[in-house]
């Protein structure tokens, strides 16, 4: 795509700091969103040097591998002690070169925290120089409370917020797309450093994992996935997902359908990748439910897929934001491999269809959105804009 630098390390994901007290079971269930892990951001940036890639990157530390270490995958908020122990880790990180914290607070561990526990981090990484990123809690039926928890850490934590992939998930909230602006506006007025950074598709992509209820996997993918050999435990579910309306968590089952996830990865299962759950529950004699809950189980847990949950109004709205910038949330795959096109597509389809055919924004500012703007943001000096002695 052109890109010559990322920023890495996102939605509570990241390769360091590996505490270590984290137990094994806690390190085999997140090492399946990055790995190996480095016991500090030092050990980890000295390795990459030895990687054959070609974009410089830059890191940020992920809350669940924080929280995985001095929690683990427990369902509770941590101790006051808990927490002094994750802003010890967290600013040596910055202090050895990690742009921030990022938190994934759909996935677990991440999850299971309170506010009390991300503002201390944010303001822990906000002393040291850093930022707060966030895939914040909820982007569907809980939107407007996770916008005010991403205002409140701006402003207890004194920290710089960025809300990642801002997005409006769920036919039935797309309207609460301006309402969300207009909070995120009025928190702008009062001096807040707030910004955003959306992809330019209606599909979203991740794990099937965070359509799960959050109670039953703390214990982790596997044990998860074994657990489904339980018919009670699979009724418990389906009972919570259909059945109890709870905003704390994203119910995107529900609000999305089956019909609209698009399965993308399922190594135990290759002859569903390409359909969507409803189209394989069917080949399966199954109601889509229990078709997603057969193939999780046979998966040890692990399916990806793409889940077309947004609308393009929405999308422009929040290109368009003036404190929006683009990013594309992708995850590397092999070639071979089926993924969400963002990973490869983002930034031909924004400056291409929204800025050039769709004309949301000028040249000049749609450029500013993918270069200097978030340059700026994230500290990255010498690049993001045609200057004598700046980056190519």
């Amino acid at each position: 795509m052109g890109v010559t630098t990322e920023i890495a390390g996102q939605c509570g994901h990241s390769r360091s700091p590996a505490l270590s007290t984290m137990t094994a079971e806690t390190a085999q269930f997140l090492s399946s969103k990055h790995s190996p892990f480095y016991a500090t951001m030092k050990e980890q940036l000295r390795a990459m040097e030895s990687w054959e890639i070609g974009p410089n990157q830059r890191y940020f530390t992920g809350h669940n591998l924080l929280r995985g270490g001095a929690i683990q995958l427990e369902d509770r908020y941590a101790s006051d002690d808990e927490i002094s122990i994750m802003q010890t880790a967290l600013r040596q990180s910055i202090q050895e070169g990690s742009a921030g914290v990022s938190t994934g607070l759909s996935y677990v561990p991440g999850i299971y925290s309170n506010t009390h526990e991300l503002t201390e981090l944010g303001r822990a990484a906000g002393e040291c120089g850093g930022i707060y990123v966030t895939h914040s809690r909820s982007e569907s039926m809980g939107l407007y409370d996770s916008v005010a928890e991403c205002i409140h850490i701006a402003k207890v934590g004194n920290v710089p917020v960025n809300i990642s992939h801002f997005k409006c998930v769920g036919k039935p909230f797309w309207e609460r797309c301006d309402q969300a602006l207009k909070m995120i506006n009025e928190a702008l007025d009062e001096g807040l450093d707030i910004t955003l950074d959306a992809y330019p598709y209606i599909a979203a992509s991740t794990t099937t994992l965070s359509a799960i209820p959050p109670r039953f996997l703390d214990r982790g993918a596997v044990a998860f996935a074994k657990s489904l050999e339980n018919p009670e435990i699979v009724e418990e579910i389906r009972k919570e997902i259909y059945e109890i309306n709870d905003p704390s968590w994203d119910n995107s089952m529900y609000y999305v359908g089956l019909e609209n996830f698009l399965i993308v990865r399922a190594d135990e299962t290759p002859w569903a990748i390409g359909k969507t759950y409803a189209e394989a529950a069917k080949e399966m004699g199954m109601a889509p439910f229990y078709g997603c809950m057969e193939l999780l189980r046979r998966n040890n847990g692990n399916v990806r897929e793409c889940r077309f949950s947004m609308c393009e109004e929405n999308v422009e709205t929040i290109l368009k934001h003036p404190r929006c910038m683009v990013g594309s949330d992708g995850i590397y795959v092999p070639s071979d491999k089926l993924a969400h096109p963002r990973a490869f597509g983002t930034f031909p389809r924004y400056l291409g269809y929204y800025i050039r055919e769709r004309g949301i924004l000028s040249r000049e500012e749609g450029i500013h959105r993918i270069t200097g703007m978030p340059a700026q943001r994230y500290g990255l000096q010498g690049k993001g804009f045609i200057r004598a002695g700046y980056d190519a």
